[in-house]
C-alpha cells in the first residue's frame, strides 16, 4: 500500500484471517471480497473518514 506523501502510512500489510488489515490511525479495513481495483477506494475512504483531506492510494497485491 502506497499513500502518496505518507511515508509512515505505506508499507506491506498481511491479511489476517478476519479478512482485515489494520493499517495506523485507520485501525481495521475489511479486505477481503474486494475487487483488486477497489481496494484503494477502500483504503483511501478509510483515512478521509477523519485523517486526511485527499488520500491518494495505490494498493498491489503480492498474492492470493
Amino acid at each position: 500500500v502506497v499513500i502518496e506523501g505518507q511515508d509512515d502510512l505505506s508499507g506491506r500489510y498481511t491479511v489476517g484471517p478476519d479478512g482485515n488489515i489494520t493499517m495506523p490511525l485507520a485501525g481495521k479495513i475489511a479486505v477481503a471480497g474486494q475487487p483488486n481495483s477497489a481496494l484503494a477506494g477502500v483504503i483511501s475512504d478509510a483515512y478521509r473518514a477523519g485523517y486526511l483531506v485527499d488520500p491518494k492510494v495505490s494498493v498491489e497485491v503480492q498474492s492470493k
